[in-house]
């Protein structure tokens, strides 16, 4: 793969512009070169990167990628979330961008049974999949296990934030469709 020039600008960097919790991505070692280069970047993003929260940017990233299998993110990764935004040119440049970057970049896909936001995100990131030859996970962003769990599972999210359910300042809320579920149910 070619190696892009430069990452594109993301609309939200930090905790103070980012519309909510800041954007994440999974990042998996394929070997033990990629498993030393998983505990380089989370050092990093603990030494060099903290700002509230361990983190790195995109660079720095790419210039660790080797033995590393990177997906483009869930429902709180930066594609779904900017697309929820209407922000499609944003996270094409992005994708296209991390397309060229990283070796082996996976789009990520999750829809969740009782979402429509889900399904339309994810029908725009199959396609753009596709457009840019990129291979497609699914996953499921379970948070419990049974629909009839979610109440006490927010409830314990708002707590360990230090917050009520009923806060109107609380930034975290569990949505109830991130149960436990099946390849068939998705």
């Amino acid at each position: 793969h070619q190696k892009g020039k430069h990452a594109p600008s993301l609309p939200y960097e930090t905790k103070k512009n980012s519309p909510g919790p800041l954007p994440h991505i999974t990042v998996l070692a394929k070997d033990q070169e990629g498993y030393e280069n998983l505990l380089a970047l989370s050092t990093m993003s603990f030494r060099e990167g903290f700002h509230h929260r361990p983190r790195i940017d995109h660079k720095t990233l790419v210039a660790r990628q080797k033995g590393l299998v990177v997906l483009s993110g869930c429902p709180g990764g930066y594609p779904s979330r900017m697309l929820e935004l209407g922000m499609h040119q944003q996270v094409w440049d992005l994708m296209v961008w991390l397309s060229q970057s990283i070796e082996n970049y996976y789009v990520e896909v999750t829809p969740s049974p009782g979402s429509d936001t889900s399904h339309r995100v994810t029908d725009v990131l199959l396609s753009w999949a596709k457009r840019l030859g990129r291979p497609v996970v699914m996953t499921a962003d379970a948070h419990f296990p049974r629909p009839e769990d979610h109440e006490a599972q927010d409830l314990l999210l708002a707590v360990g934030l230090r917050k009520t359910v009923d806060d109107p300042t609380r930034e975290l809320k569990l949505p109830d469709y991130q149960f436990y579920c099946s390849a068939s149910d998705i």
